[in-house]
């Protein structure tokens, strides 16, 4: 199930996957938010405990991985003036940091496995009648 809840300034999406069958199931889930950007030049990202900011190399496409990252990213637009932390709970063993600069987006998603994960080695496994649970919060805000 998904739950979406959105209070004050603040989105949380919320995830339970439950194996409801009788043999073990594979389980790998990621989520894909993308943020709107004036440009690839004006971004950067501040991880909690990584000094300095994380900008992204130029280029058609491109991104950085980041293994087992804290939670608490904080994406940062200076030109738009505008910001977004995302936080999210245990569980979420990458975090994946990638844009199109063409197409004036970038994304900030946090893996609990890697891309196709089901094809190789799953991070997780679900015995029948496991569950798994995890959450992301996205909280914007704008620079002074």
């Amino acid at each position: 199930s998904l739950t979406l809840r959105v209070w004050e300034n603040q989105l949380r999406v919320e995830h339970e996957c439950v194996n409801r069958g009788e043999r073990p199931m594979p389980f790998d889930l990621g989520y894909h938010p993308y943020f709107l950007m004036s440009g690839l030049q004006n971004v950067e990202f501040r991880v909690p405990g990584r000094q300095p900011a994380l900008t992204l190399p130029d280029g058609p496409e491109t991104g950085a991985q980041l293994s087992h990252p804290p939670s608490g990213t904080l994406f940062c637009d200076r030109a738009r003036r505008t910001t977004v932390v995302m936080h999210h709970t245990e569980g979420f063993d990458s975090l994946v940091l990638w844009s199109v600069p063409a197409k004036g987006f970038v994304c900030m998603e946090p893996w609990q496995g890697m891309p196709n994960g089901l094809n190789g080695q799953p991070s997780m496994v679900l015995m029948p009648g496991q569950s798994a649970r995890g959450a992301i919060s996205l909280i914007p805000g704008i620079l002074p």
